[in-house]
C-alpha cells in the first residue's frame, strides 16, 4: 500500500535526523499502530485525521524541506487511496444489493455478513454454501458463482481430498469451482492467509506473518463446518 510505504520513509527520516517532542510522539505512535493493524475500512482513514493535523503543524514549524516533502508525499498517497476505497465501498454496496435482489427472487434461504478473518462480505446460501465477494468481482462473477452454488447438489464429493457427502462448500470467486471447507482451511494455512484456487490459480487474501493470527483464522474457517 503506497500510503504505508511513504509513512515508513517519514519514520526512517525522523529516526535518523529528528528528535520528536513528547507532545507529538503519541500521534506518531497511534499512526504506527493503525498502519500495523492493516487499515481496511474507509472510517479507518478518517480516524487518522487528528494525527495528521497535529503532525502537519509540527513539521511545518521545523522549516525542514526534505521532511516536509516526505510528509506531503505520504498525505497525498493516503488521500488517493482513501478516495479509491470510498469508491470501492460504494461499488461493493451496489453489488451486494444486486445479489440480495437476485437471491430474493430465487426464494431460498441466504444471509450476507462480513468474513472476520479476511474482512470481506460473504453470502451464505442455504447454510451450506459460502461466496466471498472481492472488490474486483463484477456482478457477472457474483451471479455466476451464485448460479453454480444453486446448481450443485447439497451433498457432494470434494474433488481435492475425495471426501464423500460434503454438505458445506466454498468456491473460487473467478472460476466457480468448489471444494470442502477443510481443504479451504488447508490452502489458507499453507499459503499463510492467501487463498489460491487449485483449479484456475486465482489468488486473494493477505499474507499473515503472525502464527497466532493465522491459527485464529484457521479456527474461524473450520468453525463453519
Amino acid at each position: 500500500m503506497d500510503g504505508k510505504i511513504e509513512f515508513k520513509k517519514v519514520i526512517e527520516y525522523i529516526n535518523l535526523n529528528i528528535t520528536l517532542p513528547s507532545n507529538i510522539v503519541p500521534y506518531f505512535e497511534d499512526l504506527i499502530l493503525k498502519w500495523n493493524n492493516k487499515l481496511k475500512n474507509t472510517s479507518d482513514y478518517f480516524n487518522m485525521k487528528i494525527n495528521h493535523s497535529y503532525i502537519t503543524g509540527f513539521i511545518l514549524s521545523l522549516d525542514n524541506l526534505e521532511l516536509k516533502k516526505l510528509w506531503d508525499n505520504y498525505i497525498n498517497k493516503t488521500m488517493e487511496y482513501r478516495v479509491k476505497k470510498m469508491a470501492f465501498d460504494i461499488d461493493m454496496l451496489e453489488k451486494l444489493e444486486k445479489a440480495k435482489k437476485y437471491l430474493d427472487g430465487k426464494h431460498i434461504e441466504f444471509k450476507i455478513e462480513n468474513n472476520k478473518h479476511i474482512n470481506l462480505p460473504i453470502i451464505i446460501i442455504n447454510k451450506t454454501s459460502t461466496i466471498t465477494i472481492l472488490d474486483e468481482n463484477t456482478w457477472d462473477d457474483i451471479k455466476r458463482n451464485i448460479d453454480s452454488k444453486l446448481s450443485t447438489p447439497n451433498n457432494f464429493d470434494c474433488s481435492i481430498c475425495c471426501l464423500n457427502n460434503i454438505k458445506k462448500k466454498v468456491s473460487c470467486n473467478k472460476c466457480s469451482n468448489y471444494w470442502c471447507i477443510p481443504c479451504y482451511a488447508e490452502i489458507y494455512k499453507t499459503n499463510n492467509g492467501i487463498i489460491k484456487c487449485p483449479y484456475c490459480r486465482f489468488e486473494f487474501g493477505e499474507k499473515i506473518d503472525n502464527d497466532l493470527i493465522l491459527k485464529i483464522g484457521i479456527e474461524q474457517i473450520l468453525s463453519n463446518i
